[in-house]
């Protein structure tokens, strides 16, 4: 049994540069029951600067395995 009362993250890196963003990661979780009030994240990173628009990142994956 898992239980997550908070969050767990793997997001991409975001960029204020001439850089494209960041991937977001993998998150596996093995459990017989998994029970949340929380997050898990594996978004792409953000880009912090308007003016340059090289792409964000791409999101990741989250499996859950029994």
């Amino acid at each position: 049994v898992l239980a997550l009362s908070g969050s767990v993250r793997a997001r991409g890196e975001g960029t204020g540069g001439a850089s494209p963003a960041g991937g977001g990661g993998s998150v596996v979780v093995e459990a017989g029951t998994l029970s949340s009030i929380g997050s898990i994240d594996v978004s792409g990173g953000d880009i912090l600067d308007s003016y340059w628009w090289p792409g964000v990142g791409g999101g990741g994956r989250a499996k859950e395995s029994r």
